[in-house]
C-alpha cells in the first residue's frame, strides 16, 4: 500500500486545488481552513506545495479577514459551526435597521428608481469577502447545511463549486493516521457512556464517519470484523454495558457508511480487504515497551506538542538533540555498551 501521507497530499493539491479553474484575481486564490482541516493539510501538505498550487494566502476561518479580490477556496468541516461562519462571511447585515432620505434638492427620477429596486440583499454596506468562492467539505455535508447554503442569497451567485471530498483524519506517517477523538476514552468507555447516551452514539457515528474517509482516500471497500464484547456482570465498573457493544456498533456504523460511499461510486463493488476492529488487549506488552529509535527518544525528552518542538530563542539549548546523545541519556551505557 502506498505511503498514506503521499495519498493525502495528492488528494488535497490535484483532486481539491488543482480542480480549482479560476481566473479571478490572476489566477491566484486565497485558501480558507478551519483548526480540524488545517491539520489536515499541514500534517502532509508543505507551504510550497500549496504555494505552487496556486494560493497566495492561507486563512483561519475563525479569525477577521480582510476582503482579497482573489477566489477563495474553502477546505471546511461539514459543522454547523463551519458553515455558519461560513455564511457569516457573506453577510447581508445593512449599517442601521431602518433609514430616513432627506435629499437637499429634488431628486432625479432615476435616484428614486435605484432606491426602489435596492433590494437587501444586492445593497449592502460592505463587498464580499471574495468575489468567488469554491466550498470543499471534508466529510458528507448534512441536508440541512446544504440548504442553508442555497437560502445565502449573496453566497449563492459567487458559489462556482460545492462538493465533498472525504477526507478527514489525520496522517502520523506514511502507515499511521488519526481521527482525533481525545475524549473517546471518557465518552466510550467510562460512567458518561450510558449516562449520557447521546455523546456515546455521537463519538461512535464521527468515528465510524472518519475512518469512512480513510477508505475513500485508500479506495477499499472493506468487511469489517470485530471481536464480540463480554456480556456486562456484578461488579463490573460503570459503563460496561455500552462497551460490551462498542465494537459491534463501531463496526455497523462504519459498514453503513462504507456502503453509502459505495453506492455513490466512491468504493469498489465488491469487497477489496478486511477492516478489524480491535482494542488494546490484543497487545497489552506494545504500550511499555520502549523503542530505541530516534522519534521515541524526541518525544521522551523532547516538550513535544502535534509533532512540533517549541524552542526558547533566548535561553540556551542544554541538551544535544543527537541519537547519541539521547542514547546516553535513556539507557544503560558503559564503554559504549548498552547493557
Amino acid at each position: 500500500m502506498e505511503g498514506i501521507r503521499r495519498v493525502v497530499r495528492e488528494r488535497v493539491l490535484g483532486e481539491m486545488l488543482g480542480s480549482v479553474n479560476d481566473s479571478t484575481g490572476g489566477g491566484w486564490k486565497v485558501l480558507v481552513m478551519d483548526a480540524f482541516t488545517t491539520k489536515i493539510t499541514s500534517a502532509a501538505v508543505r507551504m510550497s506545495d500549496i504555494l505552487d498550487a496556486g494560493v497566495s494566502v492561507v486563512e483561519d476561518l475563525d479569525k477577521a479577514r480582510e476582503p482579497l479580490p482573489l477566489a477563495a477556496v474553502y477546505f471546511i468541516t461539514p459543522s454547523p459551526a463551519a458553515v455558519s461562519r461560513l455564511l457569516a462571511d457573506f453577510a447581508t447585515k445593512p449599517l442601521y435597521p431602518s433609514v430616513h432620505v432627506f435629499f437637499s434638492n429634488r431628486a432625479p427620477a432615476d435616484a428614486v428608481d435605484r432606491i426602489k429596486k435596492c433590494k437587501q440583499h444586492r445593497c449592502f454596506a460592505t463587498k464580499p469577502l471574495y468575489p468567488s468562492v469554491h466550498v470543499f467539505f471534508s466529510n458528507r455535508a448534512p441536508a440541512d447545511a446544504v440548504d442553508r447554503i442555497k437560502k445565502c442569497k449573496v453566497l449563492l451567485p459567487l458559489l462556482k463549486s460545492l462538493k465533498e471530498v472525504n477526507l478527514e483524519y489525520v496522517v502520523v506517517d506514511s502507515r499511521t493516521f488519526v481521527t482525533e477523538h481525545p475524549h473517546a476514552m471518557i465518552r466510550l468507555m467510562g460512567e458518561r457512556s450510558e449516562a449520557v447516551p447521546r455523546e456515546f452514539e455521537g463519538e461512535v457515528d464521527s468515528i465510524a464517519s472518519r475512518l469512512a474517509t480513510a477508505l475513500a482516500s485508500l479506495h477499499e471497500f472493506p468487511a469489517v470484523r470485530y471481536r464480540a464484547g463480554k456480556p456486562p456482570a456484578a461488579g463490573d465498573a460503570p459503563g460496561a454495558a455500552a462497551r460490551s457493544l462498542l465494537a459491534q456498533k463501531l463496526a455497523q456504523r462504519i459498514s453503513e457508511r462504507a456502503m453509502v460511499l459505495q453506492r455513490s461510486g466512491v468504493l469498489p463493488p465488491r469487497e477489496s480487504c478486511e477492516l478489524l476492529v480491535l482494542d488494546r488487549s490484543v497487545d497489552p506488552v506494545a504500550p511499555v515497551v520502549h523503542e530505541w529509535t530516534y522519534e521515541a527518544m524526541v518525544y521522551d525528552l523532547l516538550p513535544v506538542d502535534e509533532n512540533v518542538i517549541s524552542v526558547d530563542p533566548v535561553a540556551p539549548v542544554v541538551h544535544e538533540w543527537t541519537y547519541e546523545a539521547m542514547v546516553y541519556d535513556l539507557l544503560p551505557v558503559d564503554e559504549n555498551v548498552i547493557r
